[in-house]
């Protein structure tokens, strides 16, 4: 003890020493509680909230999304749990939910339905040549093509945004089965706010995914290839398609369906006799 009264510089030290011991054991014990204790009560509850409310989370294309300003409709709901009632809002957007808790805002993206949408076929005045994609086990589907070329009875695949070189035919027996929004379960190269074309080659399945704007022309396009494109989804005037959200001429061969080469099906009024040449114009 030093003749001012204060400790020597040495004898602080065991203080300090002791000081710093007390923290370190808080500081372990708060960790094993946290562990121990507060780890499997917070996946118990979280484990519990999703038995009494089924939802799905993250994103099935295994990459996080954020949330964007879309329009929306809030919901005040009040969830029974075993331990009680919860209430939440919920906020329901085309992509999904947004579900806020007493806990915090909990992402809920449920898996979303594809919408189907009608788009009327018009086959483009002069060539055009737009972003667009391509997905099936097809030659015409390949890496790098990443525009489409739309003529009236043409549609090509290309990587040449100008159309001059590298063009993939698209086949004429391409049948289109319908059109819908892109949803989270396409491949990820495709934009979400695209539209999607579901069609077949033969047995294979096959994707073309332009913007919305863009795909009346990739329809008339294929429309105007002859009876291979007569199950186009939303599509060329004259008669319905027989297809979801479709009006178009073509292949009316389904129930509940008007247009060429309708005979004798249910609900059918056919226009024409039906054509025994494949590859006949189809008409516009």
């Amino acid at each position: 003890m030093s003749s001012s009264g204060q400790a020597c510089p040495h004898q602080r030290a065991p203080v300090r020493a002791v000081v710093r011991l007390l923290f370190g054991a808080l500081a372990l014990l708060g960790s094993g509680y946290a562990l121990g204790v507060a780890a499997p009560r917070a996946l118990a509850a979280d484990a519990e909230y999703r038995a009494a409310r089924p939802c799905g989370m993250g994103d099935p294309r295994g990459a996080s999304d954020c949330v964007r300003w879309t329009p929306a409709v809030v919901e005040d709901a009040v969830t029974s749990t075993g331990r009680g009632t919860r209430r939440e809002l919920t906020v329901r957007r085309p992509d999904g939910t947004l579900t806020v808790t007493m806990r915090g805002i909990r992402p809920v993206f449920a898996p979303a339905r594809a919408a189907t949408v009608s788009v009327r076929a018009r086959p483009p005045a002069r060539e055009q040549v737009f972003p667009g994609g391509r997905c099936g086990a097809v030659p015409y589907a390949g890496r790098g093509c990443d525009h489409l070329l739309a003529a009236r009875g043409r549609l090509a695949a290309t990587p040449d945004p100008t159309g001059v070189f590298a063009c993939r035919e698209v086949p004429q027996d391409l049948r289109v089965e319908r059109v819908r929004t892109a949803t989270r379960e396409d491949p990820p190269r495709i934009p979400e706010r695209w539209w999607v074309a579901e069609c077949r080659d033969g047995r294979t399945p096959v994707l073309l995914a332009c913007a919305p704007p863009h795909m009346a022309w990739a329809l008339g396009a294929l429309g105007a290839h002859g009876p291979g494109a007569a199950g186009l989804s939303d599509a060329l005037g004259g008669g319905d398609a027989g297809l979801p959200g479709v009006r178009g001429g073509g292949d009316a061969g389904l129930p509940g369906v008007r247009g060429e080469g309708a005979a004798g099906l249910p609900g059918a009024a056919p226009s024409a006799p039906a054509s025994t040449s494949r590859h006949q114009p189809h008409p516009l």
